[in-house]
């Protein structure tokens, strides 16, 4: 009787799974992408070397053409050559059947250029020579690349502890009154299509508008806590709700946590800084607030000039990466969404290694190279 029950469910796990791959074929198949593909143009072979785009490609792509060449070389999608040349690998997008191949350095390119401005999919099709199907397989699949192999775990501050007592200096050359602080924390809300409205069905739909609805900001979002550091590296932790209080994130985060594990380890008690909305104790020091001092008044003033390294950071994200300034593209039901700020930053970082910010510049602290930004 039992082997009876177990062939029966076994039968009914087979016909159930080749249903389901016969509905993702006819699913894929009635695809129609909306405009034809083209010969995909390659910006870097040959016959490519006078191409107008060259003369605007940090402009469109965020990066110069020879430091975008080391960076697919450090991401492990292409290989160097001693003469100096470079070969690009392919790489693969699609689903389970249906995997397509395009070289990496187009891949790459079309995530940059995504990123650095809302174009429609349909808009980039005479640029990249692929349909907006391709273009979206290509975008998604290479975020979801660069996300898992490397920037996720690169945005942890903690990589950065060997070097706690060059940030400290700096921040005491740059005239703060503590000698142990060496980043300055704050939220940031990202701003999101409301949930359950047009073009982002998302279940429980009231439920999940309280959540990340923001009454100080009066609009739908998520929450990240970022650390700004003296050498340009922006370190961040979320997503979480849009409606969390920034001390809840950085209770969440374990930040505070990892600064005790590194006064127990280096036998030396480090700090970072914070506004008003931060709690104040050993490791955390914040902006006074209430009815001040003197003392006090000329206290917030020098830190707010220290303090506005971090909105900068913020600023000039949205500024490189301008994808993120337009709410109506992250969407909690979208594929990817909760991901597009971690690559985001972990590319903002990536062109602080080549160029630098201005904390970096007025700290006197140069950014790691790309290759040790990468290995650690």
């Amino acid at each position: 009787m039992m082997i009876f029950f177990v062939q029966r469910h076994m039968f009914i796990a087979r016909t159930c799974n080749l249903l389901l791959q016969k509905y993702n074929q006819r699913r894929y198949s009635i695809i129609r992408p909306r405009n034809p593909e083209q010969p995909i143009l390659r910006f870097f072979s040959p016959e490519f070397d006078d191409f107008s785009l060259h003369d605007d490609f940090d402009f469109r792509f965020r990066f110069r053409k020879h430091h975008f060449l080391r960076l697919i070389v450090a991401l492990r999608l292409a290989d160097h050559h001693d003469d100096g040349g470079v070969t690009f690998h392919t790489f693969r997008v699609g689903m389970e059947g249906h995997y397509h191949y395009y070289p990496a350095d187009t891949c790459l390119m079309v995530l940059l250029r995504r990123l650095a401005f809302p174009n429609r999919f349909g808009d980039l099709v005479k640029e990249f020579g692929l349909n907006s199907v391709r273009l979206c397989e290509i975008f998604h699949g290479m975020l979801e690349y660069i996300f898992i192999s490397f920037a996720w775990h690169l945005s942890f501050p903690d990589l950065w502890q060997d070097h706690f007592t060059v940030f400290a200096n700096a921040m005491s050359a740059l005239g703060s009154p503590y000698d142990n602080l060496i980043g300055i924390i704050d939220g940031n809300f990202l701003e999101i299509r409301r949930p359950g409205g047009k073009g982002n069905h998302f279940r429980n739909n009231l439920h999940q508008q309280e959540d990340f609805y923001s009454g100080k900001e009066k609009r739908h979002g998520l929450k990240f806590l970022a650390m700004a550091l003296p050498n340009g590296m922006l370190c961040i932790h979320g997503p979480a709700q849009g409606r969390r209080h920034d001390a809840r994130l950085l209770a969440d985060s374990k930040w505070i946590d990892m600064m005790w594990n590194y006064e127990r380890v280096y036998g030396s008690r480090m700090c970072f800084f914070g506004d008003a909305a931060f709690p104040r104790n050993a490791y955390s020091q914040v902006m006074r607030k209430g009815r001040m001092s003197s003392e006090e008044r000329s206290f917030n003033s020098l830190m707010s000039r220290i303090r506005i390294h971090v909105e900068n950071a913020f600023a000039g994200r949205n500024n490189v990466f301008n994808f993120l300034s337009f709410p109506h593209h992250v969407k909690l039901g979208g594929r990817n969404s909760m991901r597009i700020y971690h690559v985001a930053n972990f590319l903002l970082n990536c062109r602080a290694t080549f160029y630098g910010n201005r904390f970096s510049h007025e700290s006197g602290i140069d950014p790691p190279s790309l290759e040790e930004f990468l290995s650690m």
